[in-house]
């Protein structure tokens, strides 16, 4: 799964997020994702501009409902309309306690979402073919 990683990677970087195909889309979600947060928690992730619904679906596009959800109830914990980039990060830091329950959760799925995350790709493998 990494060569399929890197190479999406690489045509994101050359022709933007939007260009990559659904599979190639959750590819970069979940293994983002995955990997902010499994080394830094809710914080590390929220550090970026993230789309958090986008990557709710992109679990269940793997077939782990389990994380979709945690990723749901994170968003609940906003203020609404809670957009800013910078007010969701200091929220979060302000909530520090309340998302490392949330990382925790994330973090006891991380086996399971490395094998969902492998079998999506074989069963994609047609969408990571190397880009020149």
């Amino acid at each position: 799964m990494e060569l399929e990683l890197i190479y999406t990677e690489r045509r994101r970087d050359r022709l933007g997020f939007e260009s990559l195909t659904p599979p190639q889309k959750v590819l970069l979600l979940i293994a983002s994702t995955h990997g902010l947060v499994g080394n830094g928690g809710f914080e590390y992730l929220f550090e970026q501009k993230v789309d958090i619904e986008g990557i709710a679906a992109a679990y269940e596009a793997i077939k782990l409902p389990e994380a979709a959800q945690i990723m749901r109830q994170v968003a609940q914990e906003f203020p609404p309309n809670s957009v800013d980039h910078d007010a969701r990060l200091q929220h979060v830091k302000n909530n520090k306690s309340k998302f490392m329950d949330f990382s925790r959760k994330m973090w006891k799925l991380a086996d399971a979402t490395d094998d969902q995350l492998c079998a999506y790709v074989g069963v994609h493998a047609t969408d990571f073919t190397k880009y020149e």
